[in-house]
């Protein structure tokens, strides 16, 4: 399952976009009930408001740059 990374140099409709696909093949595959529209954008807007989105990012960045390093 490819983990959602937000990427500052798409606007963030794209990015949603991206985020929304993962999330509903994400439920799929576990049998969960997919977001409405109402909900996915008010989720995705939950994890950007408190950081987690681009934390996330942030994160994978440093993870790539440790692994080039050695």
């Amino acid at each position: 399952m490819e983990k959602f990374m937000y990427d500052s140099s798409l606007d963030e409709h794209a990015n949603y976009q991206h985020w929304r696909y993962l999330n509903d093949c994400e439920r799929e595959m576990f049998g969960e009930r997919k977001l409405t529209e109402c909900e996915a954008k008010q989720r995705f807007g939950e994890l950007k408001r408190d950081g987690w989105l681009i934390k996330q990012n942030d994160e994978a960045k440093a993870d790539r740059r440790r692994n080039d390093q050695s």
